[in-house]
């Protein structure tokens, strides 16, 4: 669900970040996907370093998708990952292993999702992570196209 270009209305606690910088993600530890710039958000959220925190308690829907492509330098080479949000540092509260790159037969991109609700308390942190599962390494990077890589966040309202 990217908002790119698209404001919610006001009664909406929504937030939407894009990615734009040129990061390898081809490490096999992972990494905080720190370079999230702010398309939108509602005063109760804020982001360091790619590390986005609420001011409010509640429940949240997150989800990020990503574009990841290769750096046409390595044929043979193929690419898989895992991909994790990480709240407060230390507790995964969600993840998956997705996608499948590989050069030599013309697929040379792919766009791993997540997507997780999750109870949050006030100041609360809530950040990406990424690391390459197999073993050939080449080049992997981050499609640099906004709109190919979104980290939003909905608090939404509980009625009875």
């Amino acid at each position: 669900m990217s908002y790119i270009g698209r404001t919610p209305s006001t009664d909406v606690k929504a937030a939407s970040f894009y990615y734009t910088a040129f990061t390898g993600v081809d490490s096999t530890s992972f990494i905080t996907l720190d370079s999230w710039k702010l398309d939108f958000a509602h005063d109760i959220y804020s982001v360091s370093s790619g590390v986005v925190t609420v001011s409010e308690s509640g429940l949240y829907e997150i989800n990020t998708s990503l574009g990841i492509q290769d750096n046409a330098e390595t044929n043979n080479y193929r690419y898989t990952c895992e991909l994790e949000f990480l709240k407060n540092g230390t507790t995964r509260i969600a993840a998956t292993s997705t996608g499948y790159l590989r050069r030599r037969d013309g697929n040379n991109y792919i766009a791993p999702t997540l997507k997780k609700t999750v109870e949050l308390n006030a100041d609360d942190t809530v950040e990406v992570r990424i690391k390459r599962l197999n073993d050939v390494s080449g080049g992997a990077f981050m499609a640099t196209t906004p709109s190919r890589n979104n980290f939003d966040f909905v608090k939404l309202e509980r009625t009875l």
